[in-house]
């Protein structure tokens, strides 16, 4: 299984965990849609927060090149 399956597979295993939680937990239905909703967005809220940490913490991610020189005018 490839990273790249998550977002494939969230939104279908958010349907699945939110109509179970209606019809076999007696959960209100407003519940079991943030629930589901909730397991639709969790790859996209972790590729962000990923790259929010990567960005600010490593570097970016082209770190290789030199920084750039102010020339006086």
């Amino acid at each position: 299984m490839k990273t790249e399956d998550a977002f494939v597979l969230a939104p279908l295993i958010g349907i699945i965990g939110g109509l179970a939680a209606y019809f076999m937990f007696d959960v209100p239905a407003v519940i079991c849609r943030d629930v589901g909703v909730s397991c639709r967005l969790s790859p996209y809220i972790l590729m962000a927060a990923l790259i929010v940490i990567v960005k600010a913490f490593f570097g970016g991610f082209d770190n290789d090149r030199p920084p750039c020189e102010v020339r006086p005018v």
